[in-house]
């Protein structure tokens, strides 16, 4: 059982090395991740060529894009009751001078085990997490007994932590209990 966190997830990194991590975490976790991983990964599937920034994709071009790439439509859009994801399609872009995408999502905490846990491959990927409510154990663990992440305050009760190491903490266990 796991329980849906109110915060948003950014991950910006180089196109190639965010498509390896999205099959790393696809193959470590199994049909779980493809549940709360691959659908978070629309926009960085495409190539710059099928991508228009600011223009949400057509219910025909996911589905072209879902075939292009080997995942259902069900398995992409299963999750999209999440209250703010309706704002997906705006709040994700590429960035043609430094060949990167950047994602915001909301995901869930399970979501979470499962990128951190395999993060450490691809240092050239930033994370960055947004929590909208600033009592959440799972953001001190990873803060005061990780290491991982450092805290920034930023107003109306937002913490801001971002991803400093290239190595994930020893501490650092997936499933933990909090």
């Amino acid at each position: 059982m796991f329980r849906i966190t109110p915060y948003y997830l950014t991950i910006e990194g180089p196109v190639k090395d965010i498509g390896r991590f999205r099959k790393a975490a696809c193959k470590i976790y199994g049909q779980k991740a493809q549940d709360d991983l691959v659908f978070s990964f629309e926009k960085l599937l495409p190539t710059p060529k099928e991508f228009k920034e600011g223009a949400p994709l057509t219910q025909k071009q996911r589905s072209e894009l879902n075939k292009k790439y080997g995942y259902s439509n069900k398995v992409l859009w299963r999750r999209f009751n999440w209250g703010m994801m309706e704002d997906f399609d705006k709040n994700s872009y590429f960035d043609e001078d430094r060949k990167t995408y950047t994602l915001y999502i909301n995901a869930s905490t399970m979501c979470l085990h499962g990128i951190l846990s395999i993060s450490r491959l691809f240092s050239s990927i930033r994370f960055t997490l947004e929590e909208i409510y600033s009592d959440d154990a799972f953001f001190r663990y990873l803060n005061l007994e990780s290491g991982y992440f450092r805290e920034n305050r930023i107003q109306d009760g937002i913490m801001r932590y971002e991803k400093y190491g290239k190595i994930l903490s020893s501490d650092y266990r997936p499933g933990v209990k909090y």
